[in-house]
Order: C-alpha cells, then structure tokens, then sequence
C-alpha cells in the first residue's frame, strides 16, 4: 500500500523546478560567488536573482520599484541558524534583557539558553488559554529590568498548536516601551501561508526555512531591517557583510529563492 504523506508542516518534499534550477547552477554557474572570473560572475548573478525573488515573497519590493529594499537577505543553513543569528547576534550587540514567548520553537529559546548561561536576564511571556499572545502584556516585560529588553522574539505561527500572534500589534506595543529593542519573528510556518509583509510588520528580523514550502533542505534566511545591528555567531572571510562567513551556496540559494517565489504566487 502506498502511504499518504500528511507531514508538511514538519517537512516538503522538493518541487520539480526547484531541483532543476539548482541542478542547473550547480552545472553551469560552479565557481566561487566571490570570484572575479566568468564562473563566479554567473553563480553571484543567481543569488542575486533569488535575494530580489524573497524580499518581493517578504514584500520588501524596492528592488523591483527602483527605491532601496528596507532590509536584506542574510542566507543561512535553515530557520535554526536564522533564529540564532538573529537572537544570539543581537543580544551580543547591546546591553539588556531578552524577552519571548513561552511557546517558541527551540531554535529560540535554546539561544535564549545560551544567554542565559553568559549571564544575561532571560524573561517569558505566556500566552493566555487560546494560546494567544497579549501585546500589552508582551511590551511590559520588555519593559521591566536590566534598562528594557534588547531582544524580543515572537513566533509569527506556533509549529505544535498552529495560533497566528498578532506579532504587529505585539512589535507596536513593544517600540513604546523600548524603542531599541531588536524584535525578531520566527516565520518558519508562516511563509507560504499567512500574509506578510516585512516593512509593515514592525520587526527587525524574520527567519525562514526552505524546506517548509518545497525548497531544499540545509537552506534558510533571516530578512534583516537596514541598519540592525548583530554580532555573527562565527567569522571568516567578510562574506554577507561579515555577518556569516563562509563560501555562499549559490545553488541553495537559487532553488531557496524560486521556492520562495513559488510559495507566495500560489
């Protein structure tokens, strides 16, 4: 008997034209993106293309209007490295407590772990019955403490119980009270499925995986606000503005970036 798989919201297979477009990178665009030569001219290009295909899927459509994007694109491993990129670098940045939900995924409660043990006040905030977060309540341990919060993190859709947060209003509630918080929002379950757009939500980071609409796994990427600061989780040799290290993946990207593009038109 063939078995009907019903676990999409933990993982998707790959679509058709996302294999083929990495199949085709990997075949013809294979030198270093950081290359000078023809080679690595062409796998650049292609990340180009997929950097402008996400910020149109987070609806930071600049690029395609003439006007600079808002934010950019940090390409990343999964939603995992996206989450700590975003929590671990931003803590590290700036003075304060860290405050989420009592519900994330443990891509971001275990960095709030981490900070925990270098010393740093980690703060939950429980949802009430329905699972709903409550914005005041949220922007009032951003208050509290250590001169407010440096970093807030809100899951956009809860990967277990599948509750929307109204992470707008939560990110409004939370600038009045600490205007230099880095809010980051963990959208891994979100893409795809409930509308969003970056430069209205309000928050200064969000976090994707691939492989949660039919993009490959071992890829992701944190869509991070113009001139929010983060420290890398490891250096090497300046790639992506010295925020993560290491030869890009090109053909990831490209296949991230279709995928992307796939999952919002349909």
């Amino acid at each position: 008997m063939q078995p009907i798989y019903l676990d999409n919201a933990a993982s998707t297979r790959v679509s058709d034209d996302v294999l083929a477009r990495m199949t085709e990178v990997m075949r013809t665009a294979y030198g270093n993106p950081s290359a000078a030569h023809p080679q690595g001219a062409a796998a650049r290009a292609y990340i180009e293309t997929a950097r402008t295909q996400l910020l149109t899927a987070f609806g930071d459509t600049g690029g395609t209007t003439g006007v600079s994007p808002v934010g950019d694109i940090v390409w990343t491993s999964g939603c995992t490295e996206a989450d700590a990129l975003a929590v671990l670098g931003a803590a590290r940045a700036r003075a304060g407590s860290i405050v989420l939900s009592s519900i994330e995924h443990p891509a971001v409660s275990a960095a709030a772990k981490n900070l925990e043990t270098e010393g740093r006040r980690v703060l939950h905030v429980a949802p009430d019955a329905t699972g709903v977060l409550d914005p005041e309540a949220f922007a009032e341990a951003c208050r509290a403490g250590d001169g407010g919060a440096s970093v807030a993190a809100i899951v956009m859709v809860q990967n277990e119980i599948g509750v929307v947060q109204p992470v707008a209003a939560i990110a409004a509630a939370i600038r009045r009270v600490a205007p230099a918080c880095h809010i980051h929002c963990d959208a891994a379950q979100a893409f795809g499925k409930v509308a969003l757009d970056a430069t209205t939500l309000g928050v200064d980071s969000i976090a994707i995986a691939g492989h949660k609409f039919h993009g490959p796994k071992g890829t992701g990427a944190l869509w991070l606000r113009g001139g929010a600061e983060l420290r890398p989780l490891w250096v090497g040799g300046g790639q992506q503005g010295g925020l993560r290290g290491g030869t890009q993946d090109a053909p990831g990207a490209a296949g991230l970036g279709l995928a992307a593009e796939r999952a919002i038109i349909q």
